[in-house]
């Protein structure tokens, strides 16, 4: 949020928003902002809904029940216009179940989306399949990992190296990177620009 803030970011849409903490404390902090928030999970979305109420700021930040993937079918263009930044947590690593393809068509229908408009995306750097010192203890990223592939998602790249490939072959770039380590998973949050 923070990166957010410092941005000057006043219409934010989060995808994958869950109980839609980010764009509440946004709407709390700055009379100013709006929102629009996207999950798929029913539940996720009444919750959401229901703190927003409580918040005080239902006139403010939107919720949809939808798949991230169909963005334009659910914000029609002259919305999609107003947005100024794009947030995705957790969101990228699902794209991955044969290979990268589906993430980048996915920032693909960012990039034509939201042309121009940051992204800011906050994920973790996968393990498995990857040449790195096993000694490092990075064990809930390796469990991670396996859920991933158990839930057909797949593994995302290792590094940051491997994603900015893959955002230069979606037509995008990344801007920065902010790398941090926590609880025996490596993630990041990238800046990343929806233009090549």
């Amino acid at each position: 949020m923070t990166q957010l803030r410092r941005a000057g970011c006043q219409y934010v849409l989060d995808l994958g928003c869950g109980p839609a903490a980010l764009l509440i404390e946004m709407a709390r902090a700055d009379t100013g902002f709006r929102g629009i928030g996207v999950d798929q999970g029913r539940a996720m979305c009444r919750i959401a809904r229901e703190r927003a109420h409580e918040a005080g700021v239902t006139s403010r930040i939107k919720i949809f029940r939808a798949d991230v993937r169909g963005i334009c079918d659910v914000l029609d263009e002259r919305v999609r216009d107003r947005v100024d930044a794009v947030h995705a947590r957790s969101v990228l690593n699902a794209f991955f179940g044969r290979g990268s393809g589906a993430a980048v068509a996915f920032l693909r229908e960012l990039r034509s989306a939201f042309p121009g408009r940051i992204a800011f995306f906050v994920d973790y750097y996968g393990e498995l399949g990857h040449a790195r010192d096993s000694r490092r203890g990075f064990r809930l990223a390796a469990l991670q990992d396996v859920a991933q592939l158990a839930s057909g998602q797949g593994i995302p790249p290792a590094t940051r190296r491997q994603w900015h490939v893959l955002y230069r072959k979606a037509g995008c770039t990344l801007v920065s990177a902010d790398d941090r380590q926590q609880d025996e998973i490596r993630w990041f949050i990238h800046r990343v620009k929806l233009a090549g």
